[in-house]
């Protein structure tokens, strides 16, 4: 199908909500209970754009949301039944992949020059361009020197973006990507370029790129539409009560 995804993204979606036991499985919503999540952490949502909802939660928070007082639930309900009982959310990421026909077509459009691999050598440069940056983009993009792979995009001797790679979890077959560009060099297609980039050479890794940003965050969602990345769904941290 035109546009469709890799069934790779789908499977290591699966993996991510997989749980000790099954509540529900059915064409609204899958929902399961396990017990191992992140300090900090009670649970999380999936808001695909096809296909069923998905949530896993602490056992614990199953038992508090009572949800044993329905047959069946959707994720609205859920996401209604989450805020009666004052369980906050991180606020929804919307996640991002490319269709996979996209992808395999990337490799034969290189990326120009002023687009490379980052290493150690680069280190001065890339702390004036941390300094350059606001704090709050550089908390949003999560890009750093020591990361798995870093890139970035020069203007001149100056490093004006940069975007980074990484595994996004042990065993997954996805790749989280983060991307920054300062104020001034944005709006020359620095930022899709480096997208572009990275999506390559996660590729030839093995893994399937992925882009996340926040829903309010409109530039960052115009990048990765623009990098010839489709939303895949928006995807929530539950997190645990205080």
């Amino acid at each position: 199908m035109e546009g469709a995804f890799s069934p790779l993204i789908d499977i290591a979606w699966r993996r991510v909500f997989a749980g000790t036991h099954v509540l529900q499985d059915d064409s609204l919503l899958q929902l399961a209970c396990r017990d191992d999540f992140d300090e900090g952490e009670d649970g999380m949502l999936l808001q695909p754009v096809t296909g069923p909802a998905r949530a896993l939660l602490s056992t614990a928070l199953a038992d508090r949301l009572q949800l044993r007082a329905q047959p069946r639930w959707t994720l609205a309900q859920l996401q209604q039944r989450l805020m009666t009982i004052g369980q906050r959310t991180h606020g929804a990421d919307r996640v991002f992949h490319f269709p996979a026909a996209t992808l395999a077509a990337l490799p034969a459009r290189p990326a120009p020059p002023h687009i490379r691999r980052l290493g150690p050598t680069d280190s001065a440069a890339f702390e004036v361009f941390q300094a350059r940056a606001s704090d709050k983009d550089l908390n949003a993009a999560w890009v750093e020197l020591d990361h798995w792979q870093v890139f970035g995009a020069f203007d001149g001797e100056q490093l004006v973006a940069a975007g980074s790679l990484y595994p996004w979890a042990l065993d997954s077959a996805l790749a989280d990507m983060g991307v920054l560009t300062l104020p001034e060099a944005r709006g020359r297609g620095h930022a899709r370029l480096l997208v572009q980039a990275m999506a390559v050479s996660a590729q030839a890794a093995g893994l399937q790129p992925q882009y996340r940003c926040q829903l309010d965050n409109i530039a960052s969602i115009l990048t990765a539409e623009r990098s010839g990345l489709r939303a895949f769904a928006d995807w929530d941290v539950i997190l645990a009560a205080d």
